[in-house]
């Protein structure tokens, strides 16, 4: 008797693209929202792979820039995406590297355009309830008290992101890359 596929399993053997998983799970707003961001991503040649369950993420010179999670990923919950961008390479947040990665995520915070920092902390990553940090993690970022995903302390999330999110996300997006040219 032949195995079972899980959905996972089925998404990575078949490798389906971006728009197809989009458009199984997302409204036509939402789509209409999104597919100027595939268009852009597509003209300054930063190609998606499939990274896990309806997760798509591009890399720069090897190191992860964004992610796009349609239907919240493995969750498949309709008409949500998110789009995730990473700031600096802070592995999972823990007591005893805390305040190096602080330090790190402050540092990079400090040098960005007026307006950029209190985007991110508007949109920081915070805890889903994966398990690993449950109910998440408290930081001070720039001064201010946030709880935060250990897994994703340093990654900008912005559900559902409109043409005004996707400004700061694109800025982001440069700040990554030139973040990993210095590294």
């Amino acid at each position: 008797m032949p195995e079972k596929l899980s959905y996972n399993k089925i998404q990575l053997k078949e490798r389906p693209s971006i728009r197809k998983i989009a458009a199984q799970f997302l409204n036509d707003g939402l789509l209409a929202q999104l597919e100027p961001f595939l268009q852009y991503v597509e003209e300054n040649k930063m190609p998606f792979s499939l990274g896990r369950c309806n997760t798509y993420e591009s890399k720069y010179k090897t190191k992860l820039v964004f992610r796009v999670e349609i239907a919240n990923g493995q969750a498949c919950t309709a008409d949500t995406y998110a789009v995730k961008v990473y700031t600096v390479e802070a592995s999972h947040f823990r007591e005893e590297n805390r305040e190096a990665v602080k330090k790190q995520l402050n540092d990079y915070l400090s040098h960005l355009e007026d307006g950029m920092a209190d985007y991110f902390i508007r949109n920081v990553a915070h805890c889903r309830g994966c398990g690993k940090c449950k109910p998440g993690t408290k930081v001070e970022i720039l001064g201010q008290q946030k709880t935060v995903c250990s897994c994703d302390i340093c990654t900008l999330k912005v559900i559902n992101p409109d043409e005004t999110d996707y400004v700061m996300i694109k800025k982001f997006i440069d700040a990554r890359k030139n973040f990993i040219l210095q590294i």
